[in-house]
């Protein structure tokens, strides 16, 4: 984005930089993701699958057998 300098698609930021060497700004794009997916996890975790009734969650299958 031309106000703030940063891309939607990081690979358009990691190859320039890659290229000429500049490294300074490259770590919110490796550790945004990944704070992302655990906190996308902890949401996911404490949304849907909290006990009701005390009782723990039973398994799932995607397949019937």
């Amino acid at each position: 984005r031309p106000t703030t300098g940063g891309s939607m698609n990081p690979v358009r930021t990691l190859g320039p930089a890659v290229a000429a060497g500049n490294y300074r700004q490259l770590w919110i794009y490796l550790v945004a993701p990944t704070l992302g997916a655990v906190c996308g996890a902890g949401v996911y975790k404490l949304v849907k699958l909290r006990d009701v009734n005390g009782e723990t969650p039973r398994p799932q299958r995607s397949f019937r057998r």
